[in-house]
């Protein structure tokens, strides 16, 4: 029975309620906002009322997803500012943060949920290197991007937000 079970749990994706159950003792009500795969990885948007956290979610030896880094620590692996009133920012909410353990490599991310329709391109330069388009995924009616580098320090990074050939926002 209970291998049953946990043959059942490795056989399930992520969903909203996986990441609910590892913030539940979080003191603000959070809402999901995204659970995909990205590269292999599951990779999940939410927000409370102040702030949008980026996360990945991992099995456990069980089959249950949790929150975690790129390194078995529980929670978010970055989270920025969001303003309920999006027009301040242009209708995009983006950051960077980056993990590492000991000396080793920083796993950098780099991500971002684009609410502004009239954007329709996300470039990001690492680096001062020429800037890439970043690959957009929609879900619930929102575009969000999530980038992961592995970088030995941190490096000058550049987002970019164009509408008809025009930036329209950026951030350094």
């Amino acid at each position: 029975m209970a291998f049953s079970i946990i043959y059942y749990n490795f056989q399930q994706s992520p969903e909203a309620q996986d990441v609910l159950k590892n913030t539940d003792e979080w003191s603000k009500p959070i809402d999901v906002l995204f659970v995909e795969n990205i590269g292999g990885e599951w990779v999940t948007f939410f927000r409370d009322d102040e702030q949008m956290y980026v996360g990945l979610l991992k099995q456990n030896w069980l089959g249950q997803w949790n929150l975690e880094d790129n390194f078995g620590n529980e929670g978010a692996v970055g989270n920025v500012a969001f303003n309920p009133n999006l027009e301040n920012r242009t209708g995009i909410v983006w950051g960077v943060s980056g993990v590492s353990k000991g000396g080793g490599a920083l796993q950098r991310y780099y991500y971002g949920m684009i609410s502004n329709r009239e954007i329709d391109k996300i470039t990001l330069s690492v680096d001062n290197g020429m800037p890439e388009n970043v690959s957009l995924i929609k879900s619930k009616g929102e575009r969000f991007f999530f980038i992961r580098k592995q970088e030995t320090d941190g490096v000058p990074y550049e987002f970019k937000a164009i509408s008809d050939e025009q930036v329209v926002a950026r951030e350094s």
